[in-house]
């Protein structure tokens, strides 16, 4: 009896022996065809599909009935991308994002595109990579509040907030804290641009444009602290509508010229140009232009807000509104004109009457930041120096003021 028991015993423990055996072979087996997979990739495209769009051009897509679409770019893509798509007749892009991290987007990326609709509230999100041109929202009829955000990478071409083929552009965000691009716009429209929005901190590029709208540009912004514009900023930009109640703020980086508004055929009014900080100022601060005999001077604002500042020149401001730092001291400039960094042999003069269309230049306020001025009575500051010449006009006698003022 204890020897049947012994081989019984015996023969579970082969058995046991056999089942291991063949378990080690499998996982050796699946180790070794582990080991010739071919190894994952770093980054990886998600949220769309591949395929072409109505041109038959190749696209990633992530939603083709235009809305919800949630795109991520990882790896490039030989083709255009999409967060949404529709060229369905009276169908809107709504709420799509396209995040694009790495990798060559050998053409366009686009929030969301509308052929027929709107494009509303699309976003794109760009750290790096390389791509053609940028829209955050491209509508047929119109283009309301997209967003671009970029903070690396590069744009061979444009960057747009919103445009609209045929209608308006009205509060879409361009916000640029780096990278390399040709060109920003808040927003484009053909039949106008309104309360779009361009937010410069870092990056390079050559031309910005809160609004750009062919019938019209009003109420748009442009606020740079950082970064380099080594061409044009325009508050607002129009062909033949006006371009009107536009506003540029600058309190750092390097930018060329300035225009609060270009009104192209139509007039330039209202518009408002803020310096303050320390940026470095290469060009032209202008209120407004354009390429008609219309009004580009009325109601157009220049307001300094710190000391020290230098540009070219200033023309086509009606106002304007000093707020004196709290560390102001006496003998104090602050802003010197006529010097022009590029053309050293330039002689330019300050014309405050712009050539006799506003023959009394409007002083709206000097205030000083602070609780307790540094300035005593007597003490004088500069408010305006070119040793070229400058032209004050007729200036007012008084002037209203705050101190203690916080800014």
């Amino acid at each position: 009896m204890l020897k049947q028991n012994r081989n019984a015993l015996t023969n579970l423990t082969n058995r046991y022996r056999a089942v291991l055996r063949r378990c080690r072979l499998r996982a050796l087996a699946l180790a070794c065809a582990l080991t010739v997979l071919p190894p994952l990739p770093a980054g990886a495209n998600s949220g769309g599909e591949e395929g072409t769009d109505e041109w038959d051009l190749p696209a990633y897509i992530g939603s083709t009935t235009g809305s919800g679409g949630h795109v991520i770019i990882d790896s490039g893509f030989e083709g255009f991308v999409y967060g949404g798509y529709t060229t369905a007749p009276g169908t809107d892009a709504t709420g799509n994002t396209v995040r694009l991290t790495n990798g060559t987007v050998t053409k366009d990326v686009y929030g969301g595109l509308s052929k027929y609709g709107n494009a509303h509230n699309n976003t794109v999100i760009i750290s790096g990579g390389t791509m053609r041109a940028v829209w955050g929202g491209d509508g047929a009829s119109g283009a309301t509040h997209n967003t671009v955000i970029i903070s690396g990478g590069t744009v061979t071409w444009d960057v747009w907030g919103g445009i609209a083929q045929y209608g308006s552009a009205n509060g879409n965000t361009a916000i640029i804290s780096g990278g390399t691009m040709r060109a920003v716009w808040g927003g484009d429209g053909a039949s106008g641009a309104t309360h779009n929005t361009v937010i410069i901190s870092g990056g390079t590029m050559k031309a910005v444009c809160g609004g750009d709208g062919v019938s019209g540009a009003t109420n748009n912004t442009v606020i740079i602290s950082g970064g380099t514009v080594t061409g044009v900023v325009h508050g607002g930009y129009t062909a033949d509508g006006g371009a009107t109640n536009n506003t540029v703020i600058i309190s750092g980086g390097t930018v060329g010229d300035v225009r609060g508004g270009n009104g192209g055929n139509g007039i330039a009014t209202g518009n408002r140009v803020i310096l303050s900080g320390a940026p470095t100022l290469t060009g032209l601060i202008s209120g407004g232009e354009n390429l008609s005999t219309g009004d580009v001077v009325s109601g157009n604002l220049l307001e300094l807000r710190s000391s020290g500042l230098q540009a070219v020149n200033i023309k086509n401001f009606e106002q304007y509104a000093f707020h004196m730092p709290a560390d102001i001291r006496p003998g104090a400039v602050l802003l010197t004109l006529g010097e022009d960094p590029y053309v050293p042999s330039a002689m330019y003069v300050t014309d405050l009457t712009n050539f006799g269309k506003s023959l009394s230049p409007v002083f709206r306020r000097i205030d000083v930041d602070g609780a307790a001025s540094p300035l005593r009575v007597g003490d004088k500051v500069t408010l305006f120096r070119n040793d070229n010449g400058l032209t004050p006009g007729t200036l007012p006698t008084s002037v209203s003021g705050t101190q203690g003022v916080t800014l």
